[in-house]
């Protein structure tokens, strides 16, 4: 532009346009949003996620080794009661562990100056109780 108001390249007044010689060019960068304390935040909480995924995987993989192993001792028992039923016919599963239970009932109140003989005797019968509600008897 001269000394008057209009473009010396069109003659338009100066305030309806402007020529530019610069090129727009649109440029993509990436732009860090997550401070580097939140990003080590995140990557610990996805190291403790994983752990707790594979904790969790080997925790499955124990029970189903102990469901396994639960029906093997239970086929096993039913074969030691098929046994005893070939031996006496009037074997009953049910009333050898009810009667079990009842002997080590009455050695306990026997033996009650002894703890620790008295413990180990609380220990066969929760064992037989357990056994009993396992079987369902």
């Amino acid at each position: 532009m001269g000394g008057n108001d209009n473009c010396t390249v069109c003659s338009h007044h100066y305030s309806r346009h402007m020529h530019m010689k610069v090129k727009r060019v649109e440029k993509e960068i990436e732009v860090n949003i997550i401070d580097p304390d939140t990003a080590k935040l995140i990557a610990e909480a996805q190291n403790d996620l994983t752990a707790k995924e594979k904790a969790l995987n080997n925790l499955k993989t124990n029970v189903t080794s102990y469901e396994e192993t639960i029906e093997e001792q239970k086929k096993m028992i039913n074969v030691v009661i098929s046994n005893m039923r070939e031996i006496c016919t009037d074997f009953n599963y049910a009333k050898e562990i009810d009667l079990s239970i009842e002997i080590i009932k009455e050695t306990i109140e026997t033996k009650q100056h002894d703890q620790l003989d008295v413990l180990n005797w609380y220990l066969a019968l929760n064992h037989f109780l357990d056994l009993k509600k396992n079987l369902g008897l």
